[in-house]
């Protein structure tokens, strides 16, 4: 990694060339080549932070780092089984299990600057898991269970970024630091002392479920239910530290821009200083029901027919301190909202800053919650299994099933972290380092950036089905032919449901600058016709998109007896929908969610060929004494996979042609126009692997957004070879030692990751990554 800091001279405040010691805005009065009077907070951050950093190169301030990270883990498995009696039988497992890192980089940072954010991490984890089984009668039969499970991420600052490591870093903020790290500083033109944490990520699950199977002539019933109860709690870890920003604002001609930024963090002029008043811990909740029944009907000897039915009562979760916060569009009011000036900002004292905004316990509709519920989520199942010539070698099964899913709870955490009222966020601009609560603090009149998980909520649910041949041809071998199916409705996905109306904004004579395209520079006065009125972005996730999946799905496998097996398959499937993933992608235009995004799922592979295959090696096998011990025995096993590439697709950045609004904090981002197949005629090499000219930004005076589509461009593909060798050596019928020799990617074969697919990149079109190499491992395992 290459981190840029500063040289041993400007550690001293002695500069190469003149950087600026006094300046009016952007006009610098005073120059110097040495600070005398370094600014003591300043100097603490030297000698407890920089004076541990090796000093960057005159030339260009860099410092080549080399950082190694530390991965251990850890597993113990205990088991008990006990059986009373021939009708009852229990047992129990303790699963524990903890995986310590370092990183050095610190956790969720990456920071290149050596032993400054790093970060102590252990992810430890506990299962309890018990089971009873209780014959009634010999045709009826219950088994039923507890399980509990803890899992977390705990990750401490060990770096200098830490207080207890920095402990002469002592500045006075705003508001007080509930985390143990020192602020943030950021430099124009070099390296951040940045950090994360400490980070408790804590999840906790209870379940306890009970099944009944009755054995009646020819019906075969089924009966349970389950109860789940989960818990999570996770604090923010962020900018509750505060965070300093230099500039380099007047910096002489032929001076670098950090050489300024660093002279002015010797001053104690800082550009900008912002804290959040707390780090907020949200304590999420919620339960789970679901009872099922079924009956398998053997209707006939060579026919059974399946018949079932599920319900699942998925409960909208709480936040035990009452800050779990959501947009509800129906309670917002446009007589509430707030004016927008020509700028795009609030006018202040204007309006209602909380306009549809709900908080959990407080002015919710629903009360503890912030969704409605869904009451009515029954699943009907239907199975059939037949063999049409009772002979035993053909099998037709086919069968239909609705499936329930629940919504992932960290997206309410997100609501809390980013939604008003509960933190405070205070910004002073042109400040002193020492005393940034000196300043004057800068009210931001921006509309906010707020986040909403779906409203109305539907359950996502997916529609899969199946017909199936199974026939066993000549000795040993079987061949299967399927069709699967699957139709995913109500399913999650993200979107900024306070976009501007394409074309709005240029009609209202609001963009500024040349063509007809918004860039950063004219977007914000768009909040002025945002439907929402008062917001800035609304990211939004809603269950509102569909997916659809068809395969033809082969396979042929051949028993060698007690020698091993072996299985070719083929797989030929399309994957299509209209969001690409729960809450990373977003629809360009949020006014054309169907037409405009529907496309290849980012998953979709269209073939896949898998050849498995396990076999005794004849070497020495009929021989005796030693060498058949050592040397006989021997098996070797192996997968191969080939499989085409993934959909990719375009995008560009900095320019909205349509006038969305889409540019900063949207989920959404721009596309560009596609104006031929990427993928005919493509190079498919690493510094071009699709056509580039394929894709263009919107003609200079056409208002609308780009119309290239999801998935358009086919990436690579992908083959991979695993081998394993291994030997079993038998000393007792109770303790025996296993030899493994693995490899993955036997050949070695280059398999490249995505080319990077934004038109405004440097690297447009180009391969920059692979997938691992061949990886070589040895192992023994001892079994008693």
């Amino acid at each position: 990694m290459t981190a840029l800091v500063p040289t041993a001279a400007e550690k001293q405040g002695i500069f190469a060339t003149p950087v600026c010691t006094n300046n009016t805005g952007s006009t610098c009065n005073t120059t110097a080549t040495q600070i005398a009077n370094i600014n003591p907070l300043a100097a603490a951050y030297i000698k407890d932070i920089f004076s541990t950093i090796p000093a960057g190169s005159p030339l260009d301030h860099s410092l080549q780092v080399s950082q190694r990270n530390t991965y251990n883990a850890r597993q113990d498995l205990v088991r008990i089984d006990h059986t009373f009696n021939e009708k009852f039988s229990v047992w129990g497992r303790v699963l524990n299990d903890s995986i310590p890192t370092t990183e050095p980089g610190g956790l969720f940072t990456g920071s290149p600057l050596p032993n400054v954010s790093t970060t102590s991490t252990n992810s430890p984890g506990r299962t309890w898991v018990f089971h009873g089984l209780y014959t009634i009668r010999p045709n009826l039969v219950n088994d039923g269970g507890y399980n509990k499970s803890y899992g977390a991420i705990t990750s401490d600052a060990i770096g200098q970024d830490g207080t207890l490591q920095s402990p002469d870093i002592k500045a006075t903020l705003p508001f007080p630091v509930t985390l143990g790290r020192v602020p943030t500083l950021s430099f124009t033109g070099g390296s951040s002392v940045t950090g994360f944490g400490p980070y408790r990520d804590f999840n906790r699950n209870h379940a306890a479920y009970d099944n009944l199977t009755w054995i009646k002539g020819r019906h075969t019933f089924k009966f349970g239910a389950s109860v789940n109860h989960y818990q999570k709690t996770e604090n923010n870890g962020g900018n509750n530290v505060g965070s300093f920003a230099f500039s380099s604002t007047a910096v002489p001609a032929g001076t670098p821009s950090f050489a300024q930024s660093w002279a002015n963090f010797l001053l104690g002029n800082t550009s900008s200083f912002a804290q959040n008043s707390l780090d907020v811990t949200p304590d999420i909740r919620t339960w789970q029901w679901e009872a099922y029944a079924q009956d398998d009907f053997r209707l006939r000897s060579n026919l059974t027919i399946s018949v079932g039915l599920r319900y699942s009562l998925f409960r909208q979760p709480i936040d035990s301190k009452h800050e779990l916060t959501n947009f509800d569009p129906a309670l917002w009011k446009a007589s509430d909202a707030p004016q927008i000036d020509a700028a795009g900002n609030v006018v202040a004292g204007t309006g209602n800053l909380q306009n549809g905004l709900i908080v959990n316990g407080q002015n919710s509709p629903f009360g503890a919650k912030v969704a409605n519920e869904r009451t009515k989520d029954f699943a009907p199942r239907l199975g059939i299994a037949w063999d049409p010539f009772s002979k035993g070698k053909t099998s037709v099964r086919a069968g239909y099933g609705i499936y329930y899913d629940a919504m992932l709870f960290g997206v309410y955490e997100q609501n809390i972290f980013n939604n008003i009222p509960f933190v405070q966020s205070v910004t002073i601009p042109n400040t002193r380092l020492e005393n940034p609560a000196a300043g004057t603090p800068s009210i931001s009149l921006a509309p906010k950036v707020i986040r909403g998980t779906p409203m109305p909520y539907l359950t996502p649910y997916t529609q899969q089905w199946s017909l199936g041949i199974q026939q066993e041809i000549g000795r040993n071998f079987v061949l299967d032919v399927s069709y699967v199916g699957t139709k995913g409705t109500h399913l999650l996905g993200i979107v900024d449901i306070n976009e501007v109306p394409v074309g709005a904004g240029l009609a209202a004579g609001l963009h500024t600058g040349g063509g007809t395209a918004f860039t950063s520079a004219d977007t914000p006065k768009l909040n002025a016709l945002r439907p929402y009125r008062g917001y800035n972005v609304i990211n939004t996730l809603e269950s509102a998109f569909d997916s659809n999946y068809h395969s033809l799905q082969v396979s042929l496998d051949k028993r060698l007896g007690a020698a091993g097996t072996f299985g070719l398959s083929y797989t030929w499937s399309h994957n299509l929908t209209d969001n690409q993933s729960d809450r990373s992608n977003a629809p360009q235009n949020s006014y054309n969610w169907h037409n405009g995004e529907y496309g290849p799922a980012s998953l979709d592979r269209r073939h896949i060929i898998t050849f498995n295959y396990v076999y005794e090696l004849p070497f020495f096998k009929n021989g005796k004494g030693a060498e058949r011990f050592v040397l006989g025995g021997w098996q070797i096993s192996g997968t191969t996979q080939l499989g085409s590439g993934t959909p990719l697709t375009a995008t560009t950045a900095s320019v909205d042609p349509g006038g969305l609004g889409i540019l900063g904090s949207s989920v959404a981002g721009p596309r560009p126009d596609m104006i031929c197949d990427p993928n005919k005629g493509a190079p498919h090499t690493i510094v071009q692997w699709f056509n580039t000219a394929c894709f263009a930004d919107v003609p200079a005076g056409v208002v609308r957004p780009g119309n290239a589509g999801r998935g358009t461009i086919l990436g690579p593909g992908f083959q991979n070879w695993n081998i394993s060798l291994f030997k079993n050596f038998n000393f007792t019928e109770r303790w025996k030692i296993q030899l493994r020799g693995e490899s993955f990617n036997f050949i070695n074969h280059p398999n490249p990751n995505a080319p990077t697919t934004g038109i405004t990149s440097s690297l447009y079109g180009k391969i920059t990554s692979f997938h691992d190499p061949r990886i070589i491992q040895l192992g023994a395992k001892l079994y008693f």
